[in-house]
């Protein structure tokens, strides 16, 4: 299979470069958006290298078959029995005999007499012709001119077919394009009206605080404050614990930002101190999300391991694709299964990723012989579909310099992981891959589950589009989050 990456601006720009570099039968893998335009990635059969139509290739086989049938063959002229006269001419000037000695010895010699006799008469005889053989030839002629005008008007209507169907699709991706524009145009008109919106009741509480302030009453002003600044920051708890943080860990952080508040003698009387305590927040999130990023420690060798349904294929996939396609190395895919119905289950998964080497094996011999192989790879990413905690084990002992991360599913329970976590430590894991972080709304509980594990995080996947949602886990980026909510 051909695999080419396509950058345009516009889809239908895209679709064109695609057909001249892979044909009509081209499909198209991944498309997303980037900052020039659209970056497609699509893919051609082998097979179809001769014209990009399969079809064609089949109507002009049928027509040289055809043609070669009707092409009439060539006669071979019969050879004379008595030779002409300028072959005697040639023979008399090459010596062999003389013809003028042979008419003077004619002239010498008299004449023999010869009696009259009456010639007779000549009856033309015509050759016979048989009729049958005539009226089956025509037949044939017939059947055959038949065939090929038949031909000829389904190859016509195959080809009206294709013209007519790549005129309909182009008028879809127009429409399509057209649908676009309107939707984007949309969401600018949406964020606008969202945008005033805030700004309103922004307003609205900004003359409700100026109104309540007025209408405070002659209490001092320093313990209205002390109250108002520890309903601030029980608040604050709040929203982190609903968003996902661990209550000791969300304490914790409120203590410490309360602390160093209290140092600067912020009242959030302005913007300027509202933005720090954010910062501040921000700052203390990161410190209690481990991190451990496989891109600066240059693994050739990366392993998942980690129970059913938790992603590891989707995302072995991923990561080798990404790899190969955005870093631009060299990568081979492994699948060590220790059942055939794994194997196959797999299998139809991998079939996306064709581009890539891959190796499915079910025994330790055959990993080594596998990564013998592959030794030239810049990375081999191995998904162990192995159940058995000893059986993987006896596995990643024959491994060396390779690192081993835990696929764990976000949608799972917390009893789950706990149990979990004990079952695979005897693995001695490296790092922590957390996948469909699509699927929740408290994105906060990567913290609890890193604590848990007593790992650090190394990928996170957050859907199923190959290879686009996968990413390295980011302090920085997930404390965003949590504090978006």
């Amino acid at each position: 299979m051909r695999v080419e990456r396509i950058k345009a601006a516009t889809m239908r720009e895209a679709l064109d470069k695609i057909k001249l570099k892979l044909g009509d039968d081209a499909v198209i893998l991944n498309t997303r958006t980037t900052k020039e335009g659209i970056e497609v990635i699509a893919a051609r059969d082998q097979e179809q290298q001769k014209t990009g139509n399969s079809w064609l290739d089949e109507v002009i086989q049928k027509d040289q078959e055809l043609r070669s049938k009707l092409q009439p063959k060539p006669q071979t002229k019969p050879r004379k029995s008595s030779p002409t006269l300028g072959e005697i001419e040639s023979y008399s000037r090459a010596g062999s005999f003389d013809i003028n000695s042979l008419v003077k010895e004619s002239e010498e010699k008299p004449a023999p007499e010869v009696k009259s006799v009456k010639e007779p008469e000549k009856v033309k005889v015509e050759p016979k012709v048989d009729d049958a053989f005539i009226k089956e030839l025509e037949k044939q002629r017939i059947q055959q001119i038949e065939e090929a005008t038949q031909t000829a008007k389904e190859f016509s209507q195959l080809l009206k077919e294709e013209l007519k169907t790549t005129h309909e699709q182009r008028k879809i991706w127009i429409e399509h394009e057209k649908q676009l524009d309107s939707l984007k145009k949309q969401l600018v008109d949406l964020k606008e009206s969202i945008l005033r919106q805030e700004l309103s009741e922004l307003k609205k509480r900004a003359d409700e605080l100026k109104k309540q302030k007025q209408e405070q009453n002659s209490a001092p002003q320093t313990i209205q404050n002390d109250e108002s600044l520890k309903i601030f920051y029980k608040n604050i708890n709040k929203r982190l614990i609903d968003r996902g943080v661990d209550k000791a860990t969300a304490e914790e952080i409120v203590a410490t930002v309360e602390k160093k508040c209290t140092d600067n003698k912020w009242n959030f009387d302005s913007s300027l101190e509202i933005q720090e305590l954010k910062t501040l927040i921000i700052e203390e999130l990161k410190k209690n999300i481990k991190v451990y990023n496989p891109k600066n420690e240059g693994a050739q060798i990366i392993s998942l391991i980690g129970p059913e349904k938790s992603g590891k294929t989707l995302t072995s996939m991923k990561i080798a694709l990404k790899t190969a396609l955005f870093e631009n190395k060299k990568v081979a895919l492994i699948l060590v299964s220790d059942k055939q119905e794994k194997s196959i289950q797999h299998l139809n998964q991998l079939s996306l990723a064709t581009k890539l080497p891959i190796a499915i094996i079910s025994g330790v011999d055959d990993l080594k012989n596998a990564l013998k192989i592959h030794s030239d790879k810049d990375q081999v990413v191995i998904d162990f579909a192995v159940s058995d905690i000893e059986v993987l084990k006896t596995y990643l002992k024959e491994i060396k310099k390779s690192q081993v991360y835990l696929t764990l599913s976000m949608v799972m329970a917390v009893d789950e992981f706990k149990s979990i976590s004990k079952q695979y430590a005897k693995t001695d894991f490296n790092a922590i891959i957390l996948t469909h972080l699509d699927k929740i709304k408290k994105i906060g509980t990567v913290i609890g589950i890193s604590n848990l594990m007593q790992k650090p995080l190394s990928y996170l996947g957050n859907g199923s589009i190959i290879p686009d949602d996968v990413d390295y886990a980011n302090e920085s980026k997930l404390s965003h989050m949590i504090l978006k909510g």
